[in-house]
Formats: C-alpha cells, sequence, structure tokens
C-alpha cells in the first residue's frame, strides 16, 4: 500500500507541476496579449485623432473652394458689367 500511496502521491505532483506550467504559460500569453491590445487602442487613439484632422482640413478645403466659387461668380459678373459698358461705349462711337 505504501507504493500505491507513493505513486499516487508522485502522480498528484506530477499533475500540479503540469496545471503550474499551464498556469505559467497562460498568464504569458495574457500579458502579451494584453500588451497588443494597447498597441492597438493606442493605434485606434491615433486614428481618431487623425481623422478629426482630416475632416477638419476638408471642410477648410470645402470653405476654400466655396471661396474660389464666390470669387469666380463675382469675376464673371464684372466681367459682363464690363462688356456692357464697353457696348455702349462703341454705340456712342466714342
Amino acid at each position: 500500500m505504501g507504493d500505491d500511496t507513493l505513486g499516487s502521491f508522485k502522480l498528484l505532483e506530477s499533475k500540479i507541476e503540469e496545471a503550474a506550467n499551464m498556469i505559467t504559460s497562460v498568464k504569458a500569453e495574457k500579458k502579451k496579449l494584453e500588451g497588443e491590445n494597447k498597441e492597438l487602442e493606442d493605434k485606434i487613439k491615433m486614428l481618431y485623432i487623425k481623422n478629426e484632422e482630416l475632416v477638419k482640413e476638408v471642410n477648410t478645403l470645402k470653405g476654400d473652394k466655396q471661396n474660389q466659387g464666390d470669387f469666380e461668380r463675382v469675376r464673371e459678373e464684372i466681367k459682363t458689367r464690363i462688356e456692357v459698358m464697353l457696348e455702349k461705349l462703341d454705340k456712342i462711337d466714342i
């Protein structure tokens, strides 16, 4: 019975050592995944910041385009008025 008890004890010891090794391995994997998760969270934050910057830039460009369009309309209106004035001057033969 002593050998049987010793054999059971050795089996239990082996199972505990195997479980401890698995726990160590799982903890290491958890730490690695937490690090990767942190990196991904940081990248997401950077992408949100970049996205906000790009939205501001797009809005600025839209404003610039609107201003350019306004400028073009004013320029065309001035051109038309000058053409009308020149036609009137041509008619009075100066």
